[in-house]
């Protein structure tokens, strides 16, 4: 039961699973319940990784097929985030989700992306708006990050800046410690006494350097990435028709649907990549302006909008379906 309250991302079809209490902002951009815009932004960052960042690119075939083994992407044996040398007799073991886990901690490309959504709830509202008594606290980057400076690991746009930039790469574990390692603090805390636009974009520019001085691009080849290959569109239609209508006879009758929700997310892909591609700031620039307006249609607009569905509820009035297809 606890589970089926949870808000979600399912990277398999773009979809955002919001609780009780969060989903009417589905339908009420406008809402001011501070708990439900902070769950609704979690999860929508998410939803940018899969389609903003050259990772998500690169990968989301293969996630959505299933295949992606995260010990590999973004937490492999080269990768210093994985802990193996810390690990010692400790395995490393695979959590219910896929997930590698460390002492019961998510490492890897995992814990990058989840310490990402969740600085851009702390930047924008100043502190958590859910119970955080069952959330994995991810002590391995906190202490990563303060072991190189005590004010950087404290700056939530600081982090989710330097965890975007992570994610432009193949590897973002590796090139998390790449970035640390090299880190020039006493350039990285003047940016902190700047503006946040000053800040985000010097940050990015100071990451940027680091990682190509490693010989590691950043969105390199993101206009090459080919896009989706007929069994990702399978995947994508028959995940949206399971998680929005009940029955495989629902499923079939509303394929038409289905097919032209894909399509739509498809292109908005391509949008967004382009976007990242030609911004690599877009991100951090997006979430500046969320915080001084927490207009989500605004955002919604520029990088689409998912499939968001009440949690655990598979019928189509339960869903926001209707107003993508309008």
């Amino acid at each position: 039961m606890l589970e089926m309250k949870e808000n979600s991302y399912s990277p398999g079809a773009f979809t955002i699973e919001l609780n009780d209490e969060c989903y009417p902002i589905a339908h009420d951009m406008g809402s001011q319940n501070e708990k439900a815009q902070s769950g609704l932004l979690h999860e929508y960052i998410h939803y940018l990784q899969d389609t903003v960042t050259y990772y998500g690119v690169k990968y989301r075939t293969e996630l959505y097929s299933k295949n992606v083994n995260m010990t590999v992407a973004g937490g492999n044996g080269n990768s210093l985030l994985s802990l193996p040398e810390f690990a010692g007799m400790k395995p490393i073991n695979i959590d219910a989700n896929g997930r590698p886990t460390f002492e019961g901690e998510l490492i890897g490309a995992t814990a990058i992306k989840e310490n990402m959504a969740r600085q851009a709830e702390f930047y924008v509202y100043g502190t958590p708006q859910f119970d955080n008594s069952k959330a994995v606290i991810y002590t391995g980057i906190t202490t990563l990050v303060r072991s190189v400076s005590e004010q950087l690991s404290e700056s939530p746009l600081a982090l989710f800046v330097i965890d975007d930039c992570c994610l432009g790469t193949t590897d973002p574990a590796a090139s998390l410690m790449v970035i640390l390692k090299n880190m020039e603090t006493e350039k990285a805390e003047a940016l902190l006494k700047l503006s946040d636009l000053e800040l985000a974009h010097g940050l990015y520019d100071l990451c940027r350097n680091i990682l190509e001085n490693n010989g590691i691009e950043v969105d390199a080849e993101i206009d090459q990435t080919p896009f989706e290959s007929e069994e990702w569109c399978y995947t994508v239609i028959n995940n949206i028709t399971c998680r929005i209508y009940p029955s495989e006879e629902d499923c079939k009758k509303d394929i038409d649907a289905a097919l032209k929700l894909s399509s739509i997310l498809d292109e908005q892909s391509r949008v967004n990549a382009q976007v990242r591609h030609a911004n690599h700031t877009a991100l951090a620039d997006s979430l500046m302006d969320f915080k001084q307006n927490r207009d989500f249609e605004q955002l919604f607009a520029k990088y689409g909008t998912p499939l968001i569905k009440r949690t655990g509820i598979c019928d189509p009035k339960y869903s926001n379906i209707d107003i993508i297809l309008q």
